[in-house]
């Protein structure tokens, strides 16, 4: 990792930008990047892709200083290709973009997700599948450059990586994730304190009675004695990337009956109201397999973890529609 040259020996311009549809580790993992990189004199822009998250604003103002916020530029779907470009927490640029007609050379690939490194196309690449977030991966990188990592660093990863193990209740936690919990907050010790005020933003009672759901709303396939390799799914179609993420955080409170296999929900692919996508969640390590199902159906792109997985771009379905097709490939015998 210290020959790597994200940190070690960057051009003098680079762009940095992440998968659509930023969560908290995106988030994390993108600025803390930039910042590392500013501080190097390096001329940074992040470029951002799909829906603004509504704790977006309140993030940045949080964690991110102010010489950082004024001298970093942030773009919504837009592409410097005149850069060197730094993919975080993704490694395929088509799940940034709309555009697959574009060709586009990654400089450096930085990600946590199950993907092969030989099918990146990119100069440098890091994959380290079994860290639980992209942002520790960049501060194992970070340190092994020996780049200051301050309490401004720590907080930013910090976000990452309590945001993608669910505030260390995901059941993908282990050692190792409390192991670089312990050594972000000895540098920062506000850290955890930062994402608790901003995850409150998005799991609140009110936020999930507001979203207008009920269990009516609800689409489920289920048999108490499936076959083999059925998966049981309940599966919601949601108005906007927002509400999904907040069933999401709900459902994972609740630790669902270990009889339900995957959570999945539908809804549209960030600005682009014609087309959908498809997140799914599991505890069983499930969530991947039926990902990769569907996506095969539909002869679109997935990407995730085991226990968390999504497709998206999908056109030409009405969310109903998408569902009965998760159903099918779910329980295979439902077409016999």
């Amino acid at each position: 990792m210290n020959r790597f040259p994200l940190f070690s020996n960057p051009p003098r311009n680079v762009l940095v930008t992440t998968h659509r549809n930023v969560d908290f580790d995106a988030f994390a993992s993108t600025y803390g990047t930039a910042i590392a990189l500013r501080r190097m004199n390096v001329n940074v822009k992040v470029a951002l892709f799909g829906s603004k998250p509504h704790w977006f604003d309140d993030a940045c103002s949080q964690a991110i200083p102010n010489p950082y916020r004024s001298t970093i530029p942030t773009v919504w779907n837009e592409l410097d290709a005149d850069r060197a470009i730094a993919l975080v927490d993704a490694s395929d640029i088509y799940r940034c973009i709309d555009d697959d007609s574009i060709d586009v050379r990654l400089w450096c690939v930085v990600d946590h997700h199950n993907v092969d490194p030989q099918t990146v196309n990119a100069d440098h690449v890091v994959i380290d599948a079994d860290a639980p977030a992209c942002a520790v991966v960049l501060y194992d990188l970070a340190r092994a450059a020996n780049v200051d990592i301050d309490s401004v660093l720590a907080r930013i990863w910090h976000i990452g990586l309590a945001g993608d193990s669910v505030g260390f209740s995901a059941s993908s936690t282990t050692y190792r994730t409390h192991a670089y919990a312990a050594e972000l907050l000895r540098i920062a010790p506000d850290a955890h304190a930062i994402y608790a005020q901003l995850s409150k933003m998005t799991v609140g009672l009110s936020d999930i009675f507001s979203a207008g759901k009920t269990m009516s709303d609800m689409e489920m396939i289920y048999a108490p004695q499936k076959p083999d390799n059925a998966i049981n799914v309940i599966a919601f179609p949601c108005d906007s990337a927002v509400e999904s993420h907040i069933l999401m955080r709900m459902f994972g409170a609740l630790h669902l009956d270990e009889s339900i296999d995957v959570i999945a929900y539908v809804c549209p692919n960030g600005d682009n109201e014609k087309s959908l996508r498809v997140s799914f969640r599991s505890q069983n390590g499930t969530a991947y397999e039926l990902a990769r199902r569907v996506a095969d159906e539909l002869g679109v792109k997935y990407g995730g973890h085991d226990n968390a997985a999504g497709i998206q771009k999908v056109f030409d379905y009405e969310p109903l529609d998408l569902i009965d097709v998760i159903f099918d490939v779910a329980h295979p015998y439902r077409r016999g």
